[in-house]
């Protein structure tokens, strides 16, 4: 015989024993009677048929992500050649200096995440405006992630 105690028709706590043998009479007199096949989680119709707990799908713990540090906008300059820094110094176009002027000048940016989806749109302009080759993207994009590790 199982005794169970009910809280909104589902059984949340389960026991074999005589309740009194167990709990304060208070707490005692809240179980009731139920079928062995009951279990915690258990829940009962207004009919008095009980159906077994639904089962909680497992979800999956994510992959510890690495701890990653932010660049400093000058340990970000340092990823591009003297070349590559001439010309994007140098570029007529009014959206890579905008890019240019928020991480080179003073006080704009103090940190840059290399995970930022807008440091991808950034590296991307440069390429497509031959201010970087197309290779150096995911080479500057590396070696920042590599940096960045280094707390």
């Amino acid at each position: 015989m199982k005794y169970a105690r009910i809280d909104q028709y589902t059984a949340v706590e389960v026991v074999s024993q005589d309740p009194a043998t167990l709990f304060h009479p208070a707490v005692a007199a809240m179980f009731i009677v139920v079928p062995d096949e009951v279990v915690a989680g258990s829940t009962v119709d207004g009919d008095g048929v009980w159906s077994p707990p639904v089962p909680v799908p497992e979800v999956p713990v994510p992959e510890r992500s690495v701890l990653m540090r932010e660049l400093s906008p000058a340990e970000f300059i340092l990823l591009f050649s003297a070349t590559e820094l001439i010309a994007i110094k140098s570029s007529t176009n009014p959206a890579v200096n905008i890019y240019w002027d928020m991480i080179y000048e003073k006080d704009r940016i103090k940190t840059i995440n290399v995970q930022n989806p807008l440091l991808d749109q950034i590296l991307g302009l440069f390429a497509s405006e031959n201010l970087i080759a197309p290779e150096r993207h995911a080479e500057i994009k590396a070696a920042g992630t590599e940096l960045a590790k280094q707390v």
